[in-house]
């Protein structure tokens, strides 16, 4: 529990967030990385504020690529993908290829299963619509 920044101490850059649902109560949050070079070489920092983050701080997260010329020898880009089984969380920084069933939410018709996004699949190893996990 915190009321400002100021109280946010035990850690890098602490903050002071408010939850993101459910009971409103505000929480700190810290920095793991300040930059990729923080990060296991397989890992990219995400950065605060970063699509899927949910207010954290800076973490470092899964991919197979950290910037656009990572990927495709520098012809592809390197997008953040939304994990659907974690309420919206951050999965990692994929690139996109030309196996690709989407390249962004657009591209998803909606089913009765609930809303569909495009994001990475590990195990087809290409994005896709995948149906958005619910949270209660």
């Amino acid at each position: 529990m915190c009321s400002s920044d100021s109280t946010c101490t035990d850690g890098t850059n602490g903050r002071c967030v408010e939850s993101g649902g459910g009971a409103l109560y505000c929480s700190c949050t810290y920095d793991a990385c300040l930059s990729d070079t923080g990060c296991p070489s397989n890992e990219t920092c995400a950065c605060h504020g970063s699509a899927y983050t949910q207010d954290q701080g800076n973490a470092c997260t899964q991919g197979n690529c950290r910037v656009d010329s990572d990927c495709e020898g520098g012809a592809g880009y390197c997008s953040p993908a939304e994990n659907t089984m974690s309420c919206g969380n951050l999965l990692g920084y994929y690139c996109h290829t030309p196996n690709d069933q989407c390249t962004d939410d657009t591209d998803c018709s909606q089913s009765g299963a609930g809303p569909m996004v495009c994001t990475y699949s590990g195990t087809a190893n290409r994005w896709q619509c995948q149906a958005e996990g619910l949270c209660g």
